[in-house]
């Protein structure tokens, strides 16, 4: 509601031109305005788009009951819906409001803000922040500088690289540690390139990719593409932790000796194929709407591939 509110005016969001803000409610909708010609509009704030489902009858089908009739009262025909995290099928929900005569229009207030991964000196960690624009942001550091990084690491008997293997896969649901890097959100990590997992894995068979479903999703939002991997020994001098100064939100610490590393790119899914991905592991066999990680069969691959491929 705060970003929202701070940004409407701006021509960015020219859906809103010309609005006043009628009345603010503790009901549904939680916003009543009134558009140029002064018809009444609604808007409904949720953080994760899941959570309009609230509003919905039983059968998903309509708005439930309350809803359509606190709309009819103040004759709202058009409901903004305004959230975060698209955490559910957008098309579904638009089709269970039409059915009761409203039309629905969606904002993102994500896809107004750009993540941006920063640091206030060397001797900080990375830092994750928010930025109003619709600008593509540079990536914190290219690939090539970390993977040059690690390498010179290797030498110096500091880490050991591990051998990734082609044909291997995992899925994993992050449950956001706020001790770890899972509390970081998903967007930061196509900026940068290191990963740290203490999930056990065989070191002498990487996978390729990870899978990301973030607790709160029903479905995976992207991947981890795996081009180096690698674990810690004991640190000798400072390379190690200077690593993770200039390449992580964390400063090492010990419990990483216990890490698998991994120097990678994040890609995301849109809904529709992450969806697609779930349900294609679902039918297999896989659990994969518990929190954990599991390595997927390589004959299962082929049909992973190909949704991937559809991006």
């Amino acid at each position: 509601v705060y970003l929202f509110s701070r940004y409407w005016e701006d021509e960015a969001f020219s859906e809103f031109q010309w609005h006043k803000v009628t009345r603010i409610h503790t009901h549904f909708p939680d916003f009543s305005i009134e558009n140029a010609k002064g018809e009444a509009e609604g808007i409904e704030f949720e953080y994760g788009l899941k959570a309009f489902r609230s509003h919905l009858n039983q059968g998903r089908t309509k708005l439930a009951t309350c809803c359509r009739e606190k709309l009819k009262d103040e004759d709202i025909r058009v409901l903004y819906i305004i959230y975060w995290d698209q955490n559910d099928d957008k098309a579904a929900i638009a089709k269970a409001v039409r059915q009761s005569g409203i039309e629905p229009k969606f904002i993102c207030l994500k896809d107004y803000f750009r993540a941006i991964v920063s640091r206030a000196s060397k001797d900080v960690p990375l830092r994750t922040f928010w930025r109003f624009s619709k600008q593509r942001l540079e990536a914190a550091y290219p690939i090539s500088k970390i993977k040059d990084a690690a390498d010179a690491l290797a030498e110096k008997g500091e880490i050991t690289e591990l051998p990734i293997d082609n044909e291997r896969q995992m899925y994993r649901t992050l449950g956001w540690d706020k001790k770890g890097s899972d509390f970081i959100e998903c967007d930061h990590w196509e900026k940068i390139h290191f990963f740290t997992t203490t999930t056990p894995m065989a070191h002498d068979a990487i996978p390729r990719r990870l899978l990301v479903k973030p607790n709160g999703h029903q479905h995976f939002i992207g991947y981890f593409e795996m081009k180096y991997a690698f674990k810690i020994n004991k640190p000798v001098g400072t390379g190690v932790s200077q690593f993770f100064k200039d390449y992580y939100f964390y400063d090492y610490a010990e419990y990483h000796n216990r890490s698998t590393c991994f120097v990678c790119t994040f890609k995301r899914m849109d809904y529709k194929r992450g969806e697609a991905l779930f349900r294609l592991l679902a039918k297999r066999g896989y659990n994969v709407g518990v929190q954990g990680a599991v390595v997927i069969q390589k004959k299962d691959n082929a049909g992973i591939d190909k949704i991937i491929r559809a991006l």
